[in-house]
């Protein structure tokens, strides 16, 4: 009804349906002067130059805006600038600030994510949580996907994908697996949720594996312990029976041509 009603009011508006609009058109006139509205046969420069940074800076915007809450007004005013680029009703040193304002602004909200430097860290159980410390700069929340990865540790929880509170430090838990002591390189990453887009550079930490300790240690002393042992009475037993072989041969009765195995006359020459 509003839209019958609108029709009705302004002149110069009718309705009409689909099929008529395919095959007639009314003229537009000014005060009653037919108005002529030329287009051009041809379109001055290529816009292959102007799409050829879209699919990246559409990727870029994307990625960006899933930082963002659902309620943000800036992925809209994003996705309308990047849909003006390819006309022609733009200079090109238009579209070259456009791209260039919406790329510094979306380095600027990554930017707000502060990922700590390099540290080490120890681990004192064989599944043992990590806490990572991340800060929002920013007044508006911001979320983000935290991946830590090393060919000696196991992270069975994957990334975290967290919401960061605006201006403050968060925590984030990263589970951590291990199989066997020692010092391990561990890198974090800090990706945008939608897409491999990082917000901060890749920090290298080290950690310091004791897990195997405790009862395990004791088990694994004793074992040591009993190998040890039955070693070197091995080793006792053959130095025994190679130097009892080695008497043998060296007694001196072997030499003696009186010693033979012949049985000892007992009987006496007085009797």
């Amino acid at each position: 009804d509003a839209i019958v009603s609108l029709l009705a009011s302004t002149p110069g508006l009718s309705a009409t349906t689909l099929d008529e609009l395919a095959v007639r058109t009314d003229q537009l006139t000014d005060d009653g002067e037919l108005v002529i509205v030329g287009l051009p046969t041809t379109v001055g420069g290529s816009l292959a130059i102007r799409l050829a940074p879209l699919p990246n800076l559409a990727d870029e915007e994307l990625a960006t805006a899933s930082m963002l809450p659902t309620t943000d007004p800036r992925p809209g005013e994003w996705m309308r600038l990047i849909g003006l680029i390819p006309t022609n009703a733009l200079t090109d040193a238009q579209v070259t600030l456009i791209i260039a304002d919406l790329q510094q602004q979306f380095l600027a909200i990554r930017d707000s994510v502060e990922v700590p430097t390099s540290y080490s860290f120890t681990l004192t159980g064989r599944r043992t949580p990590v806490r990572i410390k991340l800060h929002n700069l920013s007044d508006t929340p911001l979320t983000v996907r935290v991946r830590m990865t090393s060919s000696n540790l196991l992270f069975p929880d994957d990334d975290q994908t967290v919401t960061l509170p605006p201006q403050a430090f968060s925590d984030v838990e990263i589970p951590i697996e291990v199989r066997r002591n020692g010092r391990f390189p561990v890198t974090l990453e800090v990706f945008t949720p939608v897409g491999e887009l990082h917000v901060a550079e890749p920090v290298t930490l080290t950690a310091r594996v004791t897990a195997i300790s405790g009862l395990a240690n004791l088990i694994t002393g004793a074992f040591l312990l009993v190998l040890i042992t039955w070693w070197a009475r091995h080793v006792r037993q053959n130095r025994r029976r190679r130097a009892a072989q080695r008497a043998s041969l060296n007694h001196p009765l072997r030499g003696d041509p009186s010693f033979s195995d012949s049985p000892i006359d007992d009987s006496h020459p007085n009797d």
